[in-house]
Formats: C-alpha cells, sequence, structure tokens
C-alpha cells in the first residue's frame, strides 16, 4: 500500500476522500449549515459546487452522533447527499473513523461554512499535492495566510492522519483536527498553499448573521452580473466594491493558527 500511496505515476489507483465537516451546534451561529443562502441551504449550495469532484473522488459530509444533528443527518438522506456520524467533539476520531471505514489514502478536509470554495480551485490542490508526494504529508491555505478566510482547504494522507490519531494526548487539538500535525513539522513535511496575491484581509466565511448577509449579497450581485461563481471572480468583485467588504470586515480575525486554530464548524 504504501507504494500507491507515494507514487504520483499511480495517483489514479489512489482513493481520495473530500470531507466536509458539518454539524449544527455552532457556538457562533447555530443551524447555519441549513440557512438559506442565495435561494438554497448552505450545506447544499456547498455540496452543489463541489458534486463535480463526485466523479473522480468521494465526497461525503462527515456530522455527529449529537440529536441536534439528526436533522442534518435527514437533510443528507433526503438529498442523496452521502454523510458520516461519529464522535462529535472528537472530531480527529470523526475524520479517522470515516476515513479507515472508507479506506482512503488522501484526505481532503473542508468546512460547512465556507461556502465559495468550487471544484476547480479544490482540484488544482490535490493535483499540487500528489505532485508533491511524497515530499509532503500535510497541505493547508492556511500555513502562509495569503488566501482569504474561508478559502481553507487542507489535505493529508492516511499515514498523517493516523499518526495524529494514535499520538495526539490533547482534547483541544483534538477537536480541531489538525493542529496536531501542523504543530509537529519535526514529524511531519508540511506544505503551505499560497496565493499569488495577498488577499487574507478578505472574509468569506461564515460565522456570524453579517456573515450570512454578505454572502448573500455577494450572490446576488455575482447573479446580476451573470458572473461564474469562482474564487477569483468573488475576489475581484470584492476588491472593486468597498461597501460589499464592509459588511463583515469589521469581525476580528481568529489568532494564528500556532497559537488557536478556529472553530471549523
Amino acid at each position: 500500500m504504501v507504494d500507491l500511496l507515494y507514487n504520483p505515476n499511480k495517483a489514479n489507483l489512489m482513493k481520495i476522500g473530500i470531507v466536509i465537516q458539518a454539524r449544527m451546534g455552532s457556538s457562533r451561529l447555530p443551524g447555519k449549515v441549513l440557512m438559506d443562502i442565495g435561494g438554497q441551504p448552505l450545506l447544499s449550495y456547498i455540496h452543489s459546487r463541489l458534486n463535480h469532484l463526485n466523479e473522480r473522488y468521494s465526497l461525503i459530509v462527515a456530522t455527529t452522533v449529537n440529536n441536534k444533528d439528526d436533522i442534518l443527518a435527514d437533510f443528507c438522506f433526503g438529498h442523496k447527499i452521502k454523510f458520516w456520524r461519529g464522535p462529535e467533539l472528537d472530531v480527529l476520531s470523526r475524520f479517522f473513523q470515516l476515513s479507515t471505514l472508507e479506506d482512503f489514502d488522501i484526505i481532503v478536509r473542508l468546512n460547512a461554512d465556507c461556502p465559495f470554495l468550487d471544484a476547480e480551485f479544490v482540484q488544482n490542490k490535490i493535483e499540487i499535492f500528489l505532485e508533491k508526494m511524497p515530499e509532503i504529508d500535510y497541505a493547508s491555505t492556511i500555513l502562509k495566510e495569503t488566501y482569504p478566510l474561508g478559502i481553507h482547504v487542507e489535505i493529508m494522507t492516511m499515514a498523517a492522519l493516523t499518526r495524529a490519531y494514535n499520538q495526539c494526548d490533547n482534547p483541544e487539538l483534538r477537536e480541531h483536527v489538525t493542529p496536531f500535525i501542523y504543530q509537529n513539522p519535526s514529524l511531519f513535511k508540511l506544505f503551505g498553499f499560497q496565493s499569488a496575491q495577498n488577499n487574507s484581509n478578505l472574509r468569506l466565511t461564515i460565522d456570524y448573521p453579517e456573515d450570512a448577509a454578505f454572502v448573500t449579497e455577494v450572490l446576488r450581485l455575482l447573479r446580476e452580473k451573470q458572473m461564474d461563481e469562482t474564487v477569483d471572480n468573488i475576489v475581484n468583485l470584492l476588491k472593486n466594491s468597498n461597501n460589499l467588504i464592509a459588511y463583515n470586515q469589521h469581525i476580528k480575525k481568529p489568532q494564528k493558527i500556532e497559537k488557536t486554530f478556529y472553530k471549523a464548524d
């Protein structure tokens, strides 16, 4: 199995899982994953943007066994969205159990509060990861902050996830899945995806009502202008609209990842 895991020439033989982390019990904006965004539930919108990747990879929602998430599981079932339910707070175990069950070789971790990720963007990051194997175990857009907050992709090998699962004994780190990996560069080979331009001042995540209003307005303008809803188009739209940026740019940015990893779901 090691040969398949580390040989990019055989990447088509590897099983890659794209996992969207989601739950209803957000501390800052409960129920946000099913709130209306541009005419459809947030999770449905995100899944539809990424569904093209299902042709090559396994796209799955990872939620919790908490009763609060029964409604989320029912939503996924009713909309034919593949899902898995695991521990609520030990999210590292949730990802490990799912990845073991699905026999993933590579895991792509996405968050359900990042609506503007698109299939082309995620595919590009997967290709870069495969090209750089076996020189990297983990890659992310957050190691070197150049992308907007909310354009968040993490990719890791199953070997790296397994090592983190077995060795991390800090409940707070386990809740956020990957800090044990990127805080231990002596144990893992890390790589930071970087944008050609630094747009880290932009906020494209949904944590507060202002964020939801912002995302809804962005979608309205994109559709009004008949622009494709890509990461690049969204960034360009924001750079040409100070009024739009004002919706949510007053919200304090999370602390740097070396200190505290911001809550994902």
